[in-house]
């Protein structure tokens, strides 16, 4: 056989090339991750999909959790490496000497009416602000968490005695029914049912549960446990690279976005469509500062500290 020295030096580069993609696929550094399967969790399907992670030498794998507090409990347990955290969550761990760390922030909220969580009553309700709201009963998610915490504050807001208030737990699912049958006189209904029940004009939604905050606060955020980011500062970094980007990209592609987020929750397109999710891009201990405070003055946590604490230096 003649073979060149042109053919030699080709074939050589061909092998380089392959041993090089070898490399690369055993070399990847393997990200367990958890989430609830809601609408704030796209930034991650769009990494994973589009090659971003593994670009960055990283193999995340995405386990579906029932809440946060699951998640928070995988991060402790060192089930999982990274986890998206509602900020209740964060706080009270904080507070408690669980050391969950936030390496980025994910969804900030969004004030107004296009807001997922929402204080609904029955279409010929008198209740029309917060303050006639006291000595009613209203179901919320769970209680002391962040519906609780938004009811609360709306009440109080509008000169309302929040006090004053019966709160129950109930499923989102089951708001809708149980303020037309007069159970409850108000609830917290939630992303999916909120628009939909609203736009049937089965209830009638009172405003931003959450709007008494102020202009900026971080709903969720990406977290791992102190010791992790200790042993993997550089993996850490290169998350939270990709992280960034994925956000990025959301906030400007809206509508693709949303077809990821409806593939991966089961969400119908058209709920996703009316739901507006702002991703953060940047990390700011302010956009957390409101809701610390907020914890504190309900009790949450025995008292308010700076929000930076809960930042990881990377």
């Amino acid at each position: 056989m003649n073979v060149s020295r042109k053919g030699i030096i080709a074939g050589g580069a061909m092998l380089l090339a392959a041993g090089r993609s070898a490399f690369a696929q055993t070399a990847l550094t393997t990200v367990r991750v958890a989430s609830n399967p809601v609408n704030d969790v796209t930034p991650l399907i769009y990494a994973q999909n589009s090659g971003l992670f593994k670009n960055a030498g990283l193999d995340v794998t995405l386990e579906k959790a029932t809440n946060g507090s699951a998640v928070a409990a995988a991060l402790a347990g060192n089930a999982i490496d990274v986890g998206k955290v509602s900020s209740t969550a964060i706080i009270t761990a904080h507070a408690r000497g669980i050391p969950l760390t936030i390496i980025f922030p994910d969804r900030l909220h969004t004030f107004g009416p296009d807001s997922e969580s929402q204080i609904v009553v029955p279409p010929d309700s008198p209740i029309r602000i917060g303050r006639d709201l006291n000595g009613k009963t209203i179901s919320v998610g769970a209680i002391k968490d962040s519906t609780w915490i938004g009811a609360r504050l709306f009440v109080d807001a509008a000169g309302g005695d929040s006090t004053t208030v019966k709160f129950i737990e109930l499923p989102f699912s089951a708001v809708t029914a149980a303020v037309l049958a007069k159970r409850i006189d108000a609830g917290v209904s939630n992303a999916p049912y909120l628009k939909d029940d609203v736009r049937a004009g089965k209830v009638r939604a009172l405003g931003d549960l959450l709007g008494a905050l102020g202009p900026h606060f971080l709903e969720t955020a990406w977290v791992c446990t102190a010791d992790y980011i200790a042993k993997n500062r550089d993996t850490v970094a290169r998350f939270v690279r990709v992280i960034h980007e994925a956000q990025v990209w959301c906030n400007a592609h809206v509508s693709e976005a949303g077809d990821l987020t409806s593939a991966y929750t089961g969400i119908d397109r058209a709920t996703v469509a009316a739901t507006k999710t702002i991703f953060a891009t940047e990390a700011d201990p302010r956009e957390m500062q409101p809701y610390v405070t907020a914890c504190a003055k309900y009790d949450i946590i025995p008292k308010s500290f700076d929000a930076a604490e809960l930042y990881a230096r990377l």
